[in-house]
């Protein structure tokens, strides 16, 4: 695994409207990692369907923090940000959760990452600050 080249690869990745989520919720004090099956995709060389961040944050904190929101399972910490009209632009924004209810406990980042088998986490403000937790195969 070339750890250097997968960091450079996945920031480049990012799109923009991902990193204006995370931008956003870093500034108001919370924690924002880029999680799940876009990591993956980008890593193992394939276009990301969609991209979803875990986020420190609570639900009733992203609904203030960004205009156009839609709940969507609330229940397990789940909104989606809209940050423009297309689907694409689109973010899921689930809060970091232990067992069963979401919390602020523990290493959020290998939580992150222990959701599902195959999802890797990182953070993608730039690529000094990207982390990758999980090799994705």
């Amino acid at each position: 695994m070339d750890l250097a080249g997968d960091l450079d690869r996945l920031a480049a990745a990012v799109p923009s409207h991902v990193r204006d989520v995370c931008a956003r919720l870093t500034e108001a004090g919370h924690q924002a990692v880029v999680v799940g099956g876009c990591v993956r995709d980008v890593l193992m060389g394939r276009h990301p369907m969609d991209w979803d961040v875990a986020t420190s944050a609570h639900p009733e904190d992203v609904l203030a923090l960004f205009k156009r929101t839609r709940p969507q399972g609330l229940q397990h910490g789940t909104v989606v940000v809209e940050m423009g009209r297309h689907k694409d632009t689109h973010v899921e924004v689930t809060t970091f959760r232990g067992e069963g209810a979401y919390s602020d406990a523990g290493d959020e980042f290998e939580e992150a990452s222990s959701r599902e088998p195959e999802t890797t986490a990182a953070v993608p403000r730039s690529r000094s600050h990207l982390r990758i937790v999980k090799d994705p195969e």
